[in-house]
């Protein structure tokens, strides 16, 4: 049987979570246009005007060489997307996400190996382990899944997909910044259609999409 390799034992939870990421995790990403931010440990790659994260969340009970774990995650964000609504509508609205996936393992096909934890514990398992699922995990499923939201088109073309129509005003949005007025009311068509089919929607999605109805009356 081989034995285990654990990386950097001798450092903090948190500085040998950065260390393993930033050694080993960064370099492919770096060249498909992602850059590491330390504080949260994250790596960000923008795309026009969308921003895409990866982000490694640490576990509140690291210690020593006990536990040293952490979780990943994805989001898609519109950065300025708060202050355009401001303007464009006279509405503030909460946050600026087009979508995100809180853990990792929840991307089609993404490989778990861990069965002892939801958590990858450098303290606890093969650190080579880690890095080799981690790193195919990404490449291969993580990625797959910022490129569907890689712009307003695909975005819109993924959230459809989806069938998240409460995500209406948003790729509505999506389509004054693209200038296509014809793809809008056809958005808008596709939400009343379900609106129409017996689904409901809370009060605030419903006040939203009518304001999208009286902007593209007067759209010229």
């Amino acid at each position: 049987m081989l034995e285990r390799v654990f990386l950097y034992a001798d450092l903090k939870p948190g500085d040998r979570i950065h260390k393993i990421i930033e050694e080993y995790i960064y370099p492919d990403l770096k060249n498909k246009g992602f850059k590491l931010k330390k504080s949260p440990l994250s790596l960000i790659r923008t795309l026009g005007q969308l921003e895409q994260t990866i982000h490694f969340q640490k576990n509140l009970h690291n210690s020593g060489n006990v536990t040293a774990a952490f979780d990943i995650s994805f989001h898609i964000s519109f950065k300025s997307y708060k202050t355009w609504h401001l303007e464009k509508y006279n509405k503030s609205i909460i946050n600026e996400a087009v979508a995100s996936v809180k853990y990792g393992r929840d991307i089609p096909n993404w490989s778990n190996d861990f069965t002892s934890s939801l958590w990858y514990d450098l303290a606890q398992t093969d650190n080579v382990k880690i890095i080799d699922v981690l790193k195919n995990n990404i490449n291969n499923y993580g990625l797959k899944y910022l490129d569907s939201y890689s712009d307003f088109q695909t975005s819109i073309n993924t959230i459809k997909e989806k069938n998240l129509f409460y995500q209406t005003p948003l790729i509505y949005d999506f389509c004054v910044f693209l200038n296509d007025k014809k793809q809008a009311a056809e958005i808008l068509t596709w939400f009343d259609n379900a609106k129409f089919s017996g689904l409901s929607f809370n009060p605030d999605i419903l006040e939203s999409v009518e304001l999208r109805k009286n902007n593209i009356s007067n759209w010229v």
